[in-house]
């Protein structure tokens, strides 16, 4: 099953490598220069305008919804949704415990250096260019594919209560409930029947990496959550 929807997701990966891997290093550099720690309101609020503008300049839909952004791959008029989480917040850093400033956003050979490189700001870049790929190149879509970007996973995971809490009126009817780390998972627990209204398919986009490293991207393992969200059940 896996091998084909590979296949027929060829073209996108093609796509991913030829025009997504080589802006992925400085649009994670860019993202890195946000210090998104707890209580940066300013910073939250400039990575979010970096955000939405960045998605439509994909050919994405981009919304603010508040404490999340989404950002959208449409599908057909009607389709469910998959949801993917990431978070573009980073935990609070001690500046002299560097050998590089945090938030410069460094990049050397091909490895780009900052708070937030891995977790979780590189997947987030990784997650926009799938679907700028999946967009231009992939296969008809049967759902439309949701990613979520959050505010505070380092910090107890408070923006998805607020978000769903917020959007109750337009949620459509899950068949997976999202979660988080344990923290956020207590929290997420507290509003069940919000959850069960969020997403047809909700999975998690990608673990972190030691430091992100655009030159040695794993195609498959970027698009395959997205591949899935082509090939789901009709």
């Amino acid at each position: 099953m896996i091998a084909l929807l590979l296949l027929a997701t060829a073209g996108a990966h093609a796509r991913y490598d030829e025009a997504g891997a080589p802006r992925a290093a400085e649009m994670v550099a860019q993202a890195i220069r946000f210090a998104t720690v707890a209580g940066n309101d300013g910073a939250q609020a400039a990575q979010k305008d970096w955000l939405l503008r960045t998605a439509v300049a994909l050919g994405l839909t981009a919304r603010d919804a508040g404490a999340v952004t989404e950002i959208d791959l449409p599908g057909p008029p009607g389709a469910p949704v998959l949801g993917l989480m990431v978070h573009g917040d980073v935990q609070p850093v001690d500046e002299k415990a560097w050998t590089i400033p945090p938030f410069a956003g460094l990049v050397r050979d091909g490895r780009v250096w900052g708070r937030g490189a891995a977790d979780d700001k590189g997947p987030l870049v990784q997650a926009l260019l799938a679907l700028a790929a999946l967009k231009e190149a992939g296969p008809p879509r049967t759902h439309t594919v949701r990613l979520l970007v959050g505010t505070d996973e380092e910090s107890g995971s408070t923006d998805l209560p607020f978000y769903v809490d917020a959007l109750k009126a337009r949620l459509g009817t899950p068949s997976h409930i999202p979660t988080r780390s344990s923290a956020g998972t207590r929290k997420i627990t507290e509003y069940p029947e919000a959850l069960q209204s969020c997403f047809n398919i909700f999975l998690p986009a990608f673990p972190p990496a030691p430091f992100f490293r655009s030159d040695r991207t794993p195609r498959p393992f970027v698009l395959l959550p997205f591949d899935l969200a082509s090939r789901a059940s009709r």
